[in-house]
């Protein structure tokens, strides 16, 4: 792998056209535990969860050949000892030497997205669920929608 990406923060491969991997990143080897003999020269789908490959076939070889690029695709990547990292790939389609290769960038999702679900589903438990609190939730609820009817009367002609 070219030296500027063999040590980023993100996993690097290329692989060919009909998904044979060519080369890996440091990273990535790290990452899902790999030595780079275990990986080059293996399918891509290999390192993919059974759902994961399902998705990547259906979606993945049809927006290549439509706009030569992927981006934002989440997957989960399956390491050497059977664990799963989730993963989010972009990846671009160009020629070179008359044949198609796929340049793929993995990068993990970020934790402030999990960090947002768990702080969210908090609140919803800790939401009053008295039957006083109820009837205040619902009583904001009315003036809102009373106050929404009165600016569209208002705004009608008539």
């Amino acid at each position: 792998m070219d030296e500027r990406f063999s040590e980023k923060p993100c996993g690097c491969l290329s692989m060919t056209e009909d998904q044979m991997i060519t080369d890996v990143s440091e990273t990535l080897l790290h990452l899902l535990g790999y030595d780079r003999f275990g990986l080059c020269g293996s399918l891509f789908e290999s390192i993919l969860t059974r759902s994961s490959r399902l998705f990547f076939q259906m979606h993945y070889s049809p927006l290549m050949k439509l706009k030569n690029r992927v981006e934002g695709m989440y997957l989960i990547l399956r390491t050497a000892d059977g664990k799963d990292v989730p993963a989010i790939l972009h990846s671009i389609r160009q020629e070179s030497a008359g044949q198609w290769i796929h340049e793929c960038v993995f990068y993990r999702p970020r934790p402030k997205l999990h960090y947002q679900v768990v702080t969210s589903e908090k609140h919803i438990d800790a939401a009053p669920t008295d039957k006083q609190s109820t009837k205040v939730l619902l009583d904001k609820s009315e003036i809102k929608q009373r106050s929404k009817d009165l600016a569209c009367s208002a705004s009608t002609p008539g």
